[in-house]
Order: structure tokens, then sequence, then C-alpha cells
């Protein structure tokens, strides 16, 4: 069983965005697997999506790897090359990259509930993908964002997080135990 550090925790209250800034080895994409699991399974038929700096990304640390979703969540069917997730109470997800312009349209029209930004500051096309996916961020009562990332200085990262709907959760490689 998986139990969080406590910079894995997901904030209480009300925010739309949660940023984890945390280094290397520091549990960021255990989180955000944690997380995205965790609320398809909650919230059936839910519509979710990962964006990583690549599709290949996504689909390889976000879904495939050591601390991805298939890691812990055996019964989410993932059809590869397709890059979408599919839960048994129906909840499905779609992997996006932020590399090239054709990964930013992508991101045009799909619209979820939850969405996990994977090293968010590694995204070679920040500007035009937050964009994007910000306006398909409108499902249910509250879509929520949660961002892991090793801090760079960004200028767009450093906008998100001054948010006022932004909470953040800062750790070091040291601080996961593991």
């Amino acid at each position: 069983a998986w139990r969080p550090l406590p910079h894995q925790i997901p904030p209480e209250g009300d925010w739309t965005y949660w940023a984890m800034l945390a280094g290397r080895g520091a549990g960021k994409t255990l989180a955000g697997a944690h997380y995205l699991d965790d609320y398809a399974r909650d919230n059936p038929g839910s519509w979710l999506a990962i964006i990583a700096p690549t599709f290949r990304d996504a689909r390889h640390d976000c879904v495939e790897g050591p601390t991805g979703l298939l890691s812990f969540a055996k019964d989410i069917q993932f059809s590869r090359s397709w890059g979408e997730l599919t839960w048994p109470n129906g909840s499905k997800g779609t992997l996006f990259g932020a590399y090239q312009p054709d990964d930013v349209n992508r991101l045009r029209g799909p619209q979820h509930h939850v969405v996990w930004c994977e090293e968010l500051a590694s995204w070679r096309q920040l500007e035009g993908a937050w964009d994007m996916m910000e306006f398909g961020l409108r499902l249910g009562p509250h879509p929520r964002c949660i961002i892991t990332t090793t801090p760079k200085p960004r200028k767009k990262l450093r906008e998100i997080l001054a948010l006022p709907r932004t909470v953040t959760s800062r750790a070091t490689t040291t601080d996961n135990p593991h």
C-alpha cells in the first residue's frame, strides 16, 4: 500500500492548481499518478488528461514507468498506440505531449475534469499548450489541475504559481527516504 509523504498529499481547501515542485526522485510522478487514479475511481465516467513534455514521456513515465499508473493500477485498460486509458468504472484518460505545434492543436477541443501536467517546466510549447489545456479544464463542478515538475526559471511557471487558486508543495530529492 502506498503511504504518501507530506509533500505528496493533495492540499485541502478550494484550489484549482496544485503545483508540486520537487527535485529528481522526490516522488512527483508517483503522487501525480495516485491523484489521477484516485480521482478517476471516485468519479465514474470522468474525463482526464496527462500532458507531458512529449507523448512518449506521458506514455513511458506517467503510465508505463516504475512510478506510473500501471505500476499499481493493474485494472486500467491502456491503448499504447492511441494513448488512451480506461478505468473499470468508465473514466477515460488521454495522453498528450507539449513538444510540437501540432501537440498544441491536439489540445483544442477536448475537455476534462482533471489534468495532470507532468514536468511542465520542460514543455517546449509551454505557452500554447497551457492555454489550450486551460480552455478544456471545464468539466464538473470543480475542475482541477495537478502540476508535477522540477522547477526551472520559466516565466509561465512563475505566472501559474502566482495565481490565487494555485497551491504549491515543495520538496527536495532527499525528502524521499525511498
